[in-house]
């Protein structure tokens, strides 16, 4: 699906005010799911996030969903995250569920290059959905830099500026 473009990258590097910039341009965006899973169980009076693998599952098979509602389309789509994400918790945390998923990672495939923001302390801020430090940002973004690498793809890194020529940056970097 080389009209589906992924931007991934650990939290704190501006992808959601990416993805926010590219939906008021018009482009179709899929939205992160774990921030919408966290704030769907504080409303309910529950922890944060479940154990990793139990919340690693939930991420991929509705990013996983979202994927597959849109595989149709030809449409340019950005999605804040993706299953491949949620992939690289599971291969840590639950090797029989990642056996089953396998299959679905070669085949279910995005545009190959994927743009990933680093963390950027000028504009890291903790949150009611983020509980992450700073230095745990870094080892997420390093992680997802190596893991989609090994996926397959080509990290594209997202270079420090204002949020203007970092949408311009991806939209001139997209290879069809």
């Amino acid at each position: 699906m080389d009209n589906f473009i992924v931007l991934t990258g650990g939290p704190g590097g501006g992808k959601t005010t990416i993805i926010e910039v590219l939906r008021d341009l018009g482009y179709v965006v899929v939205e992160e799911t774990g921030r919408s899973i966290i704030r769907h169980r504080l409303n309910r009076g529950l922890p944060p996030r479940p154990e990793p693998a139990e919340f690693a599952r939930l991420l991929f098979e509705t990013d996983l969903g979202h994927y597959r509602r849109l595989a149709h389309s030809t449409t340019l789509t950005f999605f804040d995250r993706s299953f491949l994400d949620s992939a690289c918790l599971i291969a840590r945390v639950d090797m029989d569920y990642y056996g089953q998923i396998c299959e679905t990672l070669e085949n279910c495939r995005f545009n190959r290059r994927v743009f990933i923001t680093p963390p950027w302390k000028a504009i890291y801020r903790n949150d009611g959905e983020r509980d992450q430090t700073f230095e745990e940002a870094i080892a997420s973004y390093e992680t997802l830099y190596a893991w989609y690498q090994n996926m397959g793809y080509e990290p594209v890194v997202l270079p420090f500026c204002s949020i203007e020529d970092r949408v311009e940056y991806i939209l001139r970097s997209i290879v069809l």
